[in-house]
């Protein structure tokens, strides 16, 4: 594998491994509303950033 493309799949395992561990348990216990919305907030942002980068070696590919 590439190796561009072995780090975009770290990416999503690392990414996948928080979402399923400790995304849902950072979220559901915290009681500060403007914490929450900030942990929200860190998620997307992580979510955007990586969507991103996949979009984009997509378009490399295909360009290729």
């Amino acid at each position: 594998m590439d190796p561009v493309d072995r780090a975009l799949v770290d990416r999503v395992e690392e990414l996948a491994r928080g979402v399923d561990r400790a995304a849902p348990i950072r979220l559901s216990h915290e009681r500060n509303p403007d914490q929450f919305a900030e942990n929200l907030r860190d998620l997307g942002h992580e979510f955007v950033d990586l969507g991103r980068c996949l979009l984009a070696r997509v378009d490399e590919i295909d360009g290729q």
